[in-house]
């Protein structure tokens, strides 16, 4: 049996833009479960990380997005699942099947669209800075205090919803 030639092993040959997409998306989901696992843990609620999450969850919906607009568009939905699977276990995160990574990414896309809408509807207050410069030393070297404040319930357990779609930390 001979090893399949890669399509993009031809001098000129265009990198399938879904693999860009897949990677970035995969940059967000890693930044999403590490935000949630962190925030979660915290007992105040520190105004970076609330303004980093926001950031990260919005991202990752429009990468989902720009892949399931291939859908169609020159691609298959086997296709993507192709890209997507082979990227996530490239980065050694592996489902027992297809199905159930579609099925977790699609959670994290319709909860990472819940908690950002909800957090710029509910607690707008990351916006307004978070966080204080601080003189460390005599020599005056500046480093930024967060500003942290009270985690209500209700983000608190927004928050918790989104680590919850992510297994334990390896």
């Amino acid at each position: 049996m001979t090893a399949p030639f890669p399509y993009d092993g031809i001098a000129g040959a265009a990198t399938d833009p879904a693999e860009g997409e897949a990677a970035n998306l995969h940059r967000q989901y890693c930044w999403i479960a590490r935000l949630a696992d962190e925030m979660n843990a915290e007992v105040e609620l520190d105004l970076k990380r609330t303004m980093q999450l926001v950031f990260h969850c919005r991202t990752f919906r429009q990468w989902y997005d720009a892949l399931q607009a291939r859908i169609g568009q020159g691609h298959t939905q086997a296709q993507i699942g192709d890209i997507l699977q082979g990227l996530f276990a490239l980065k050694k995160c592996i489902w027992a099947t297809r199905a159930a990574m579609l099925q977790d990414l699609q959670g994290i896309y319709d909860d990472a669209g819940t908690v950002s809408a909800w957090i710029e509807a509910n607690a707008a207050q990351y916006k307004q800075g978070f966080s204080t410069n601080v003189v460390v030393n005599d020599q005056g070297d500046m480093s930024d205090t967060p500003i942290k404040t009270t985690k209500t319930t209700a983000i608190a357990t927004r928050i918790s919803t989104i680590r919850a779609r992510f297994g334990a930390r390896p």
